[in-house]
């Protein structure tokens, strides 16, 4: 696909970035669309076969027992994995050649400690692991957060590049 023929036309795109045409401009200046690149997503619920994104073959983890809501396309995963490789017709992320493996986990550290661990062993050919929730230490069991802390550090050890939220509470 040649990404410097697409025009963004889906009717959410941000209107500041519309007002000011630099969507459509940097779009298409842009040299860098992912191709090898793979991406593990941890979070809270996602579409495995949605169309405008491209996921590793059998790469979908659910580590939340089965709770409701893993396909919903109104959740936090399936917006976070468009942000960084959306294909479509109308929407795309920054870099709409990744390839994503996505693990639904809960909003703990043990929960995103067994993500971590599952996509450095299940795939351990990715590149970096977006981790776009929110957890509080002073609310984790801290077992489980040192958990989460050496997954993350074993993560930076094989190479891998650990994004994570910072201050996603409006009320703090």
């Amino acid at each position: 696909m040649d990404y410097n023929q697409l025009q963004p036309n889906d009717p959410r795109l941000h209107w500041g970035h519309t007002q000011l045409n630099i969507l459509t401009d940097l779009w298409q200046q842009r040299t860098v669309v992912g191709k090898g690149v793979r991406v593990g997503v941890l979070d809270s619920g996602f579409i495995p076969d949605h169309p405008d994104l491209k996921i590793f073959p059998k790469s979908q983890k659910d580590f939340t027992n089965g709770a409701a809501g893993f396909g919903s396309s109104r959740s936090h995963g399936c917006y976070c994995s468009g942000v960084i490789a959306a294909a479509g017709t109308e929407v795309f992320g920054v870099a709409p050649e990744t390839t994503i493996a996505y693990g639904r986990v809960k909003l703990n550290s043990r929960s995103i400690a067994e993500g971590i661990e599952w996509l450095l062993t299940v795939r351990p050919a990715i590149h970096a692991i977006s981790i776009s929730l929110e957890i509080f230490e002073e609310n984790e069991n801290p077992a489980d957060f040192q958990a989460m802390k050496d997954a993350i550090a074993k993560a930076e050890e094989k190479g891998k590049v650990v994004v994570a939220a910072l201050g996603n509470d409006f009320a703090r």
